[in-house]
């Protein structure tokens, strides 16, 4: 039995989430109970609803005869996700037939390839750059060499568990290149400090990653791992179409690698709409089906944890060396 344009645009919405879901490269991030406990909470598609509790007056006191209450507090807080992100496109149904298993290209093939090839980088590169904004940039590590990112990071590592978090809540991302100093400055005791170990996402989703001292690395490409990125709207679009997504910001830098401790950064995505309008017979003008696809999402890094800028950590990338020879 075929679907309707309406079930058929549905299907897609629920596969599109799905796919949202699953394949972020930071989709290992977020507490688990958090990222349910919010989408319940959802009061509509931008605003994110969730109850905090005040741990800071409460604690063990002498018993002298009866319990010491110590004052427990908490309140909702409302998080807005900051970016709304749309587009819409049309397609000659001649050359890509609605539905059709022999055409080759469907909207759900175009609205796949779109998902995985421009949201999920941008979804990405804006999970990472709000992590990084936490960092105060005067606490930023050296730039790596081949010679100390081993030795960095493992001091990176050691700072964050003194502060109470353990190897197994925190998350390495690093660039090739970056891995590639780390193999060289590894060597041939690579099986010493490089090991695999099986995770399980918030979705249900089991994955292996490599990891150095029980800490999982995640190596990302170079264009999801800035430190700025800039969002391009309509105008830029119009002025050039390849001004289309996001790209690096004209002030933005190449992250080296970062440290974030998984649950208290929440990514959260909510692929709010997925239209199809198809080609009929009062349509006189062409005979193009339309789809047009809206998502709003964001990171939301948590506020009450002490000292949570020290739980992050991160290096850049040095500046590319000039490529102009000197004359002599």
């Amino acid at each position: 039995m075929s679907l309707t344009t309406s079930e058929y645009s549905t299907v897609l919405r629920g596969e599109g989430q799905e796919v949202m879901e699953r394949e972020p490269l930071t989709a290992m991030l977020g507490n688990p109970t958090m990222i349910s406990r919010d989408n319940e909470s959802i009061a509509n598609y931008k605003e994110i609803k969730k109850y905090v509790m005040d741990y800071s007056k409460i604690g063990l006191l002498d018993y002298d005869g009866e319990y010491p209450e110590g004052s427990l507090t908490g309140q909702w807080e409302t998080h807005m996700l900051e970016y709304d992100r749309a587009l819409k496109f049309s397609f000659d149904k001649i050359d890509s037939r609605f539905g059709s298993p022999y055409s080759g290209v469907s909207v759900g093939s175009i609205m796949g390839n779109i998902q995985r090839n421009k949201v999920i980088p941008e979804v990405d590169a804006t999970n990472i750059e709000r992590c990084f904004n936490v960092i105060e940039t005067t606490k930023l590590k050296p730039s790596p060499t081949s010679v100390n990112i081993l030795s960095e990071i493992e001091k990176a590592i050691n700072e964050i568990c003194e502060l109470g978090l353990d190897e197994s809540n925190l998350q390495l991302f690093m660039n090739y290149e970056t891995r590639q100093m780390l193999i060289e400055c590894i060597g041939t005791k690579n099986a010493q400090y490089i090991a695999d170990l099986n995770f399980v996402a918030h979705n249900g989703v089991s994955y292996t990653l490599p990891s150095i001292n029980g800490v999982a690395i995640q190596v990302m490409p170079k264009n999801r791992f800035y430190t700025k990125i800039k969002r391009f709207v309509k105008s830029d679009y119009i002025s050039n179409p390849l001004n289309n997504g996001y790209a690096k910001a004209d002030d933005g830098k190449d992250i080296a690698w970062m440290i974030v401790p998984k649950n208290y950064a929440t990514p959260v995505s909510i692929l709010t709409d997925l239209k199809i309008k198809l080609d009929n017979v009062e349509n006189t003008k062409n005979r193009n089906n339309e789809a047009a696809y809206n998502i709003v999402f964001d990171c939301i890094i948590e506020k009450n944890v002490p000292k949570i800028a020290d739980l992050f950590k991160a290096a850049v990338m040095p500046p590319a060396a000039s490529k102009t020879a000197s004359k002599s």
